[in-house]
């Protein structure tokens, strides 16, 4: 028996059930799944010399993160032509109230994780537009809750099916199972990020580095 091969089969069992989580697991997918991990690690291996390893391996998945939200925001700037809608983000803040009723200006901006100074501003659009509204907070005087107003409702309704079609032009060449994967790995992102952009905004990149060490020796990025 190949010991060293079975323990590799076993880490690949075990990468393809975190990152599945509560989808449905065959075997035909774990196949897929380990053949195209087997592909990326064959043709990204990390040089002996460390120059483009994992820091440059990062540096262009982040590029590749930012040119897709371009591409989305192409998409979608010709599914708010001609709406009151100027960007995705006000869209974003409109399905947001829809969706989970009255929010603070604070809850709102962090849910859609959007700076102060931005989210105000995205905030004062949807007002003017009347597309939201803002009442005085009954449980702290010092706050305003905003809510969607039947106007913005209407807008919604009526981007939605243009919404959808601009994420199925994104997303049309992947697979279902390439599409829960992708899915996957964006929550362990967003969920390993938004701590830190709710606790460290006052922190500059050097304190940040300095409270969440990057461990290029870790296999899977985890402590």
């Amino acid at each position: 028996m190949s010991y060293p091969l079975l323990h590799e089969l076993l880490d690949l069992v075990e990468r393809y059930e975190e990152f599945r989580g509560n989808a449905e697991q065959s075997m035909s997918n774990f196949l897929r799944f380990a053949d195209q991990t087997l592909e990326q690690q064959t043709s990204s291996e990390e040089p002996k010399a460390g120059m483009r390893g994992h820091a440059y391996l990062n540096a262009m998945i982040a590029r590749d993160i930012s040119f897709v939200y371009r591409y989305m925001r192409y998409f979608v700037r010709k599914a708010i032509k001609n709406t009151p809608l100027q960007t995705i983000d006000e869209y974003s803040y409109l399905i947001t109230l829809m969706a989970k009723g009255e929010m603070t200006k604070t809850e709102l901006n962090n849910y859609n994780v959007i700076e102060k100074t931005s989210g105000s501003e995205i905030i004062r659009r949807l007002l003017k537009s009347g597309l939201i509204s803002q009442t005085r907070n009954l449980q702290d005087r010092r706050s305003l809750l905003l809510s969607i107003t039947p106007k913005g409702r209407e807008v919604v309704k009526e981007l939605l099916p243009r919404m959808q079609q601009s994420s199925d032009l994104l997303l049309r060449d992947l697979s279902w199972d390439q599409k829960i994967f992708l899915h996957s790995l964006h929550e362990q992102l967003y969920e390993s990020n938004h701590s830190l952009f709710l606790t460290e905004r006052d922190s500059d990149l050097a304190k940040l580095v300095e409270k969440v060490p990057i461990d290029y020796h870790s296999s899977s990025g985890r402590k």
